[in-house]
């Protein structure tokens, strides 16, 4: 779609674009703290930038983080991206109206590359689709203008992070950015009071059950959240081998790489199929009540369910002393998300306030 004449020169796509760089200093340092983060937490640079390039959403990148570090099965990581997606499931409920008018390889190539700001700004820009053929072609060269720019920024300001990873001392604990901005995530997410509760059940959830093998907390939690909303969900059974105590990838190197590989590919499966989700098919899709709970309230509680624990778990308990880097580091950061209101680059602002006070009290105090 990027590459298709009839959209790169209309002018709608300069418009895109130019939108786009309004926003593009966030996104860039975001997308920079992303590939520091993975890198921080492990993952080897092929390894990082592999899903840099694959998966190309920041919020499952780093949801996704932990549990490859601590070697969660396949599904759990898989089902854990799918829940943080499924925001974009609800954009592209929305989004529906415009997609129907091109083929399907086209609405699917251009729908992976809606991200958040992606949407935000398109229905900005349109807040009607349009029935004729001129005006849907100023959608898509908009749409197409305006997630090239952000998709290069991304991937280029991504992959420097994980250059530079490589220069900076683990002990330094760089890849807390990472947990910042999913703590700057959550409070966009938290609109509502029934969110907020959301966020308390699930993140209570998966401290408490934080013991369980094989990273199960964080799909305890999941559940415990939605069930607390009447969702159709029943707490995750024990699966062959749960009794087996993960302390870290207990693979061979070969073998960890590859399955690694080919997580990275599914969570690129995730991404397509959730920004994708009501315009895949050509006929509009049942949307039960129970479903469309689960989309409001299951993207918060499986942010809460990965974040929560980094910040208020050591060594698998729950802190019990206040001289935490991490502690302070999260609650300036969400306190700023919450003094500016969500306003400008508030996102940006929760990792650069939250490393600020994180980095003074880790490397000089030793918190």
């Amino acid at each position: 779609m990027f590459f298709d004449p009839a959209n790169f020169r209309h002018p709608a796509f300069r418009q895109g674009m130019v939108d786009t760089l309004k926003v593009a200093p966030g996104i860039w340092a975001w997308g920079l703290m992303t590939g520091v983060a993975m890198v921080q937490a492990g993952l080897s640079p092929s390894m990082a930038t592999l899903m840099t390039l694959v998966i190309y959403g920041g919020s499952a990148q780093l949801a996704a983080i932990p549990l490859l570090a601590a070697g969660a099965p396949v599904w759990v990581i898989l089902a854990t991206a799918f829940c943080v997606n499924l925001r974009f499931a609800v954009f592209s409920l929305h989004l529906r109206q415009y997609m129907m008018a091109w083929p399907r390889w086209q609405r699917l190539s251009i729908g992976y590359f809606i991200a958040d700001l992606n949407y935000v700004q398109f229905v900005h820009a349109y807040p009607r689709s349009s029935d004729d053929s001129e005006g849907q072609r100023s959608e898509m060269a908009y749409l197409s203008g305006n997630c090239f720019l952000n998709w290069i920024g991304w991937q280029i300001a991504s992959l420097c992070g994980i250059v530079l990873a490589a220069q900076v001392p683990l002990q330094w604990g760089l890849g807390f950015a990472g947990v910042l901005a999913l703590v700057g995530i959550l409070c966009s997410l938290c609109q509502t009071r029934m969110r907020a509760i959301s966020l308390v059940v699930s993140g209570a959830a998966a401290v408490v059950a934080f013991a369980l093998p094989l990273r199960l907390n964080i799909l305890v939690a999941i559940a415990a959240a939605l069930k607390y909303f009447g969702g159709n969900c029943s707490v995750c059974r024990r699966v062959p081998g749960a009794g087996a105590n993960f302390t870290g990838k207990q693979r061979g190197q070969a073998l960890m790489e590859w399955s690694d590989a080919f997580t990275a590919v599914a969570l690129g499966v995730i991404t397509l199929v959730t920004r994708c989700f009501f315009f895949i098919s050509d006929r509009e899709l049942p949307f039960p009540s129970w479903a469309q709970r689960g989309l409001q309230y299951a993207p918060i509680a499986a942010l809460a369910a990965v974040v929560i624990p980094e910040i208020v778990v050591s060594h698998g308990a729950l802190v019990t002393t206040w001289m935490d880097a991490r502690l302070f580091g999260a609650v300036a950061g969400a306190g700023f998300y919450f003094y500016k209101r969500g306003k400008g680059q508030a996102v940006l602002g929760t990792i650069i306030v939250g490393m600020a006070v994180y980095l003074p009290l880790r490397i000089g105090l030793g918190w």
